[in-house]
């Protein structure tokens, strides 16, 4: 069996990833905002494409201020513009960095469960062998896969057989 990943976090480390988490939450989440899927399907998409329009219009708002009409707040738009490029760069971060938390759970939740069946299978070998306390340790395994209540006796044969 190959180990392809040796993730450990040290008590240290461990506690700065903490700290930096309550840290993002603490300045984050009071700014931050929670929508319905109906609110995002009612709102205007604001895409990659549409990026540079709002950015230009932006600029030329601020380079001919006389063409804003009086109800327009250009302060809100610029705020707005600024947020979203903050957030972009900000989700951008927190993207690649989950993708590669996601990948490293991945695979060490395939490789430890991988080494749970290869114990759990040595095991059944062992209560055959009769090594001391193999079935005591073979049982209480046994219990997270529960058997179905009825089965044919070809089913159990072939149970045991595997």
């Amino acid at each position: 069996m190959q180990n392809l990943i040796n993730f450990n976090l040290d008590r240290e480390e461990k506690t700065a990833v903490d700290e930096a988490l309550a840290t993002l939450r603490r300045i984050l989440l009071p700014k931050l905002v929670n929508l319905s899927p109906g609110d995002i399907r009612n709102m205007v998409n604001m895409g990659n494409k549409n990026m540079g329009f709002v950015t230009k219009a932006a600029e030329i708002a601020h380079k001919y201020p006389h063409l804003v009409p009086e109800f327009f707040d250009l302060e809100a738009f610029q705020t707005d513009l600024d947020a979203t490029v903050t957030l972009r760069d900000l989700k951008l971060s927190t993207e690649s960095l989950s993708d590669l938390i996601n990948d490293s759970l991945a695979l060490s939740g395939s490789e430890a469960l991988q080494a749970a069946l290869s114990f759990y299978s040595y095991l059944k070998i062992a209560v055959k062998m009769n090594v001391p306390e193999a079935e005591t340790a073979y049982l209480e395994l046994a219990e997270h896969f529960p058997r179905k209540a009825q089965k044919s006796s070809d089913e159990e044969t072939t149970e045991e057989s595997a």
